[in-house]
């Protein structure tokens, strides 16, 4: 289908975060698909409260300031180990057939339609990088950008601690991401636009 998308280019912060609030995005993925004993920083009502109350911040943790500041250092280590160069698409992607859905990638490989997903995490998380293995709430982040996208391919890329650089190969799994358009879908459309904090309280634990 035809991709639509919102340029970024000299959007202020507060209208980034006030455009996100027009759909579900792959940061918000992880708390409406994986269990609270999988994935324990977020849940479904701080989703919800993200989406419906008006912002006036436009603050981020310190965390999420570094994690942006050494985005471009990440990326620059991908490519390093890899061979592949990537880009800012300075895009909100957009998919008329998954109106409930957005994707705000970080990079873009050049010449493929292909992402590339950059994390910074703390030190405390190196046990959940292993040669084949990695967090479960970005697997599910980047399945969610390949539904807005229907590109087949993403790239993980994590710095660790300051300490530890690694990279994934990420496919498409299709079975997957009709589980994750199935959830996100109902709750958009059963939960956020009709305001059912009733239905979120008894349904969305």
């Amino acid at each position: 289908c035809d991709r639509n998308y919102i340029d970024t280019r000299g959007m202020t912060r507060l209208d980034w975060l006030k455009a996100r609030q027009r759909g579900i995005g792959g940061s918000d993925a992880a708390a409406l698909i994986l269990s609270p004993d999988v994935y324990k920083w977020h849940r479904p009502r701080d989703i919800y409260e993200s989406k419906v109350i008006e912002r006036t911040d436009d603050s981020s943790p310190l965390a999420c300031e570094v994690g942006h500041f050494l985005e471009p250092f990440v990326a620059a280590k991908f490519t390093e180990a890899t061979g592949m160069r990537v880009h800012n698409l300075n895009r909100i992607l957009l998919n008329p057939e998954l109106p409930h859905m957005f994707a705000n990638i970080d990079r873009k490989l050049y010449g493929a339609n292909i992402g590339l997903e950059i994390k910074t995490t703390s030190a405390y998380n190196d046990r959940r990088f292993t040669e084949d293995t990695y967090p479960a709430e970005y697997y599910v982040q980047m399945q969610h950008y390949m539904a807005v996208t229907g590109w087949e391919k993403w790239y993980l890329a994590a710095l660790i601690g300051n300490h530890r650089f690694v990279w994934y190969e990420v496919p498409r799994n299709d079975e997957d991401i009709a589980e994750i358009i199935y959830i996100e879908k109902k709750f958009w459309d059963e939960i956020v636009v009709p305001r059912n904090e009733k239905e979120l309280e008894e349904a969305w634990v």
